[in-house]
């Protein structure tokens, strides 16, 4: 540490999350959003070390490589699964993992815990008693809900009356304790969002047929199937539409499956997984962009396809009521009338839905990255009272070098 006034500030910081890091080719890599989100977080600091599970094989298709240099990883235990040898195996390593976190948080500076998530609970726990400067953040769902599992439930606990640090979330934080602090997420540079905005700018009303896209994970909980049969309600009403799947994950074999059992093969494409910048040519020839999740934060596809002009349909939930208010459509539940309702809302409406586009545009060419790296640097200065610097770096450029991106 160095000193600022009376105080030390921080140098290095240590990242725990529950997200998988691979190392191939010479390079780190992990999961795209996330990976971007960490390499602003190393602008604020000489070193940043990662304790998570950690493989030594090729990356996953949704991975990008990191592009910050002073990154230095931290491998622990991986441990997982729904399955009874599973659980029992995760149980067997609480006591190793504790005393793993407990050594590499007392090495660090500062600590940032990356919840929910197994590994985000013990962190979340361990961080108060091993940190003197903390930050959490926490990416789902803030809000309760019935249903929640206990151990979400506990983790929220925890950052709430235990854990006196500042806790990010998307969401409201009326009523929570004053640590706990909505913020933003985001995903594209300002060139980027400068060239978005220049390329559909003159984007007006629909084509013909209307051009409706998804880009996500193809994971359950994202409302695929219910969006596939609510198109299959669009088809038989004699509604004209293609609508492209962007992205890959295991339930890719069922959403095949639905379009074939609906006979919807004219209607919608499966692209699989695009590298990130890729996408960008989905967003530019989509009209609408549909977003049916259960639950979500604050989904960075919802950003990237407003700054690209594209009318943003989907759920309640996190941050997306406000991230969609007076700029888009929500969703009031995750069923196929819901849903088919609120794609034909949008298209009877043609003047509205550019009026919401442009106003969702302007609105969200305000979230860049480097945006998102000066708030943290400015919530860590004032929560810990010390002068976060920010070091600009090549990760600034934007874009990628290899991997696959799915947003969401």
């Amino acid at each position: 540490m160095t000193t600022s006034g009376d105080r030390d500030v921080p140098k290095s910081l240590l990242v725990v999350s529950h997200i998988n890091h691979f190392e191939h080719d010479g390079r780190l890599w992990s999961y795209g959003p996330y990976a971007r989100e960490i390499d602003r977080w190393a602008q604020l600091f000489e070193e940043v070390r990662i304790a998570s599970p950690w493989r030594r094989e090729p990356p996953d298709g949704d991975a990008v490589a990191f592009r910050a240099p002073n990154l230095v990883p931290s491998p622990l235990t991986e441990t997982g699964g729904t399955t009874l040898a599973a659980k029992l195996h995760q149980l067997a390593h609480v006591p190793g993992l504790l005393l793993s976190l407990t050594r590499v948080m007392r090495a660090a500076d500062a600590v940032h815990v990356r919840c929910p998530g197994n590994i985000g609970l013990l962190a979340a726990f361990l961080a108060p008693l091993c940190a003197r400067y903390r930050v959490a953040k926490y990416a789902g769902r803030w809000s309760s809900r019935p249903g929640d599992r206990w151990l979400i439930r506990l983790q929220r606990g925890l950052l709430r009356y235990w854990f006196r640090g500042p806790v990010t979330i998307y969401g409201d934080a009326r009523n929570e304790p004053e640590h706990v602090v909505p913020f933003f997420t985001a995903m594209m540079t300002q060139s980027q969002i400068v060239r978005a905005l220049s390329a559909t700018q003159t984007k007006r009303g629909f084509h013909d047929p209307v051009r409706l896209l998804y880009s996500g994970r193809l994971f359950e909980g994202k409302g695929l199937l219910e969006l596939i049969e609510a198109c299959g309600v669009l088809a038989r009403d004699d509604r004209r539409f293609v609508l492209h799947l962007l992205g890959d994950g295991e339930l890719r074999s069922a959403v095949e499956d639905r379009i074939a059992d609906l006979d919807l093969e004219g209607h919608i494409e499966l692209l699989g997984a695009r590298e990130y910048e890729d996408t960008f040519e989905h967003y530019r020839w989509a009209d609408c962009l549909v977003l049916p999740s259960e639950s979500e934060g604050w989904p960075k596809v919802l950003t990237e396809a407003m700054v690209h002009h594209c009318l943003c349909i989907s759920t309640v939930g996190g941050h997306v009521a406000k991230m969609l208010d007076g700029r888009g459509i929500v969703i009031e539940a995750v069923t196929p009338e819901s849903i088919k309702d609120a794609i034909s809302e949008a298209l009877d409406n043609e003047e509205r839905a550019d009026q919401l586009r442009a106003k969702a545009a302007e609105w969200a060419a305000g979230f860049s990255l480097q945006g998102l790296r000066d708030a943290l640097a400015e919530l860590l200065s004032e929560r810990w009272q010390v002068d976060i610097e920010v070091t600009s770096t090549k990760a600034d450029e934007g874009g990628t070098t290899s991997g696959a991106q799915q947003s969401g």
